[in-house]
């Protein structure tokens, strides 16, 4: 990575992460010209009752790492400001928050597969959760139960959508008088969001009426299959942004540690997803799992789309997965039997007692079943957005980044996603974001965008590679030998393995290594975009190594798993052996089971010293190309960055 050597603009910069159960407080300064990542630490979150002031956590953090990094950054319970001479002190700090609570929106359209279906997709472009859509066409006494339903939940945004430009204004005008029947006899009057026909927006005012605001947008659907989301959403996110944030419990205590902005992690997150996109030409897609939250976002073919759920998670939030999905759709990935009272109890604990982690395997799985679950939800609303949208970069954040073992995150997003050929050229590199930098550097872009570029470059993408994994395409006939793969680092020999159909297949490469790929396919099978049987080959020491390597899913889509627990049992344990996801001796696998896939070179937990600032070997990194945002464009600009040119990652024979 190349950069103009310039001075620094700030010396060390704190990032407060404000969540609902835990606040994460990272620690940058400048090493070598760069900034570079410390420290971090996590205290539970303390902007609710009893304190009800976040700032007693970003202390108590703050401390550790005074502790980890031996400097001082406090003076009782002021911050050292500025950094002084002898590296004492900090220079800034930024927070921002998946905690301040969640935007109920409710949408309102003409057509339930046109308008209404776009103007959802618009509305889940922050911290919401969707009460209620009415489409006039359904009429009868499905619209009746819709606006009683509405009526009764009171939103705090209503997005009106309908009509394409030019067209009739009649209908428009009918549904604006049942927005605005349910607007005017809302104690609290929502927001209207009016994103339908330009020609019928004054009316829409009229009938809504003067005592509720309507703020208008471009049209959602102005023609027909080409919608028009990112207006809609940029409002959405600026009213969170201005209405929800302000009212975290304690927000204004921040001001006492000269805390310049408190923004939306969700936003945050987004911007450096556009960044990375569009600073290595690649098609990013971050996706997440937190207590209440789950987030999917992606930067592709230079569009940016966003699929973020306010109420779904793995402890507050697990109870609405069980309402998304159902309890056969969760107890699918369980080795075990749970019976759907058993389950509901679960999780309703969890609600409950949301900083309780999990206490033994089980619940570990448990875990991990709702992981996949939840992501499974915001994958298809961004799928349905996007069909034909293509991601060869996959950064896993949230609970799903804290596995004790590496292949248990791998597992849980391939299970959750299902990637197939369609979605990448060829492969697609996966990283772990465990030390939740993709919102530290999203926040520091807002004041210090070398520093962002820096955290997310230097130090995410090189100390947290995961995987690299490529899906054949094919008849996947169940034990069927599909491909031999060769996998040849530049020292030591050559790894050899035979892919059979319904397996994944794992082959090491430690980090820091590379090697070249070799794949030949059994005819009838492609990798890629390539013809069945051709024979492929990557660049010399293009595959780059990670916690697992490479890893082949040569499992058939949709995946499918036997109803019988047994059964189950064995596929599922098949499948965690696979990738090494099991700590060695547990109630499901022996100590002397088959785990030929660890590599011996490195630790097999996954766990990293938060300490350690060091930069590993420059990884390939990331990027597709975003649309023009004035937060993105100042980041860009900052860095006077120049597009660089996609590289093919295989090359035919």
């Amino acid at each position: 990575m190349e950069r103009e050597a310039t001075m620094p603009e700030h010396g060390a910069l704190l990032v407060a992460e404000i969540g609902l159960d835990e606040t994460i407080v990272t620690l940058v300064d400048i090493v070598d010209q760069s900034y570079r990542f410390v420290a971090r630490a996590t205290r539970p979150s303390t902007f609710g009752p009893p304190e009800e002031d976040p700032t007693q956590a970003i202390l108590a953090a703050i401390r550790q790492i005074e502790l980890r990094a031996s400097r001082a950054l406090l003076r009782g319970d002021d911050l050292i400001f500025p950094q002084n001479d002898v590296g004492d002190g900090v220079d800034g700090i930024v927070a921002t928050t998946s905690a301040a609570g969640v935007l109920s929106v409710a949408v309102a359209g003409l057509s339930r597969h046109a308008s209404v279906r776009s103007a959802t997709h618009a509305a889940r472009s922050t911290y919401t959760v969707l009460l209620e859509t009415i489409a006039l066409d359904e009429g009868g006494k499905h619209l009746g139960r819709s606006i009683a339903a509405l009526a009764h939940l009171q939103p705090d945004v209503i997005v009106f959508a309908g009509g394409l430009e030019g067209g009739n204004v009649s209908a428009t005008q009918r549904l604006g008088h049942i927005v605005g029947m349910l607007a005017r006899h809302s104690e609290r009057p929502p927001l209207v969001v009016f994103a339908g026909n330009s020609t019928a927006a004054e009316q829409v005012r009229q009938v809504v009426g003067t005592d509720v605001t309507v703020e208008v947008v471009d049209n959602v659907l102005p023609l027909p299959n080409q919608p028009r989301i990112e207006p809609t959403r940029s409002l959405l996110r600026r009213h969170y942004t201005e209405h929800v944030i302000p009212k975290l419990p304690g927000a204004e205590r921040l001001k006492t540690l000269r805390c310049s902005r408190l923004g939306s992690t969700a936003e945050d997150q987004g911007l450096m997803v556009r960044y990375l996109a569009q600073r290595f030409n690649r098609n990013v897609l971050a996706i997440g799992c937190d207590s209440a939250t789950t987030t999917c976002l992606l930067a592709s073919n230079g569009h940016y789309s966003e699929a973020i759920y306010g109420r779904l998670g793995l402890r507050l939030g697990a109870l609405g997965v069980l309402e998304q999905r159902g309890a056969v759709a969760i107890q699918r990935w369980l080795p075990f039997e749970l019976s759907p009272d058993e389950l509901a109890n679960r999780l309703l604990n969890r609600t409950l007692r949301p900083r309780q982690i999990a206490t033994d395997l089980d619940d570990l799985l448990l875990d991990y079943a709702l992981i996949r679950e939840a992501l499974g939800v915001a994958y298809e609303a961004l799928r349905d957005e996007r069909k034909d949208a293509q991601f060869d970069l996959v950064i896993v954040g949230g609970a799903a980044a804290a596995a004790p073992r590496p292949g248990l995150a791998l597992l849980a997003l391939l299970d959750a996603i299902q990637p197939t050929y369609r979605d990448s050229e060829l492969a697609i590199n996966i990283y772990l974001d465990q030390w939740s930098l993709l919102a530290a550097s999203g926040a520091l872009a807002r004041i210090d965008v070398d520093a962002a570029a820096c955290l997310l470059e230097m130090d995410a993408l090189n100390n947290t590679p995961l995987a690299t994994v490529i899906v054949p395409r094919g008849e996947l006939a169940a034990g069927k030998k599909i491909a031999d793969v060769e996998l040849k680092p530049l020292q030591g020999p050559p790894i050899t393995q035979a892919v059979h159909a319904g397996e994944l297949v794992r082959l090491p490469l430690g980090r820091g290594k590379r090697a070249t790929l070799r794949i030949r396919p059994v005819s009838g099978i492609a990798i890629g975009q390539n013809q069945a049987g051709t024979e492929v080959l990557s660049d010399e020491a293009a595959i780059v190594g990670s916690a697992l390597g490479v890893v082949i899913d040569a499992r058939p889509r949709p995946l499918a798993l036997p109803d019988d627990l047994v059964q189950r049992r064995e596929q599922l344990i098949r499948w965690m052996d696979a990738l090494d996801a099991l700590p060695p001796t547990t109630a499901y696998a022996s100590a002397d089971a088959d785990r030929s896939g660890a590599s011996a070179d490195e630790p097999s937990n996954g766990v990293h010293t938060e300490l350690d600032g060091a930069a590993q070997e420059p990884v390939a990194a990331p990027a597709g190309a975003p649309p023009p945002a004035d937060d993105l464009s100042t980041l860009r600009e900052g860095l006077a960055l120049q597009p660089q040119p996609k590289r093919g990652f295989f090359r035919r024979k």
